[in-house]
């Protein structure tokens, strides 16, 4: 998913703020599973993967918790949530290290969210069951 959140107060430190997050479910509308990647940036801060977490279709940051941005968490904090159906991300907002008693939230998000999905990947014995079945027809019509 791409997103761009804007439209936060005159003196929010990022404006716009953009990024990328890629993700592992089991469709477009099932509940996030793993998040893979994350490119995003706030207020000089670059974010990895095992500073954010998810539940459901909530991704946030963990210094507050996955469901809150506290403004008295002094820290590098975001939250949002999207509706991956309908592409729509319910809010966003942040807070940053060294400002107490603010967050940011924007007026106008966007995403442009890309479900790839994939067939089942088959069971290694699945593979074999084929293998063995495919011997057993060669070897009855090499008798024949």
């Amino acid at each position: 998913m791409v997103f761009t959140a804007s439209g936060f107060a005159a003196d929010a430190p990022t404006d716009p703020v953009s990024g990328t997050l890629t993700w592992r479910s089991q469709s477009q509308a099932s509940p996030i599973e793993e998040l893979l990647s994350i490119d995003l940036a706030i207020a000089g801060h670059t974010y990895g993967l095992g500073e954010i977490g998810f539940d459901g279709f909530v991704i946030g940051g963990l210094v507050s918790s996955i469901e809150t941005v506290s403004s008295l968490s002094n820290a590098n904090d975001f939250l949002f949530s999207i509706n991956p159906v309908t592409e729509e991300i319910g809010f966003f907002a942040y807070g940053v290290q060294g400002v107490t008693d603010r967050i940011w939230s924007s007026g106008t998000v966007s995403a442009d969210l890309r479900f790839e999905g994939g067939g089942a990947v088959p069971e290694p014995g699945t593979f074999a069951l084929a293998a063995l079945a495919l011997v057993g027809i060669a070897a009855s019509r090499r008798r024949k």
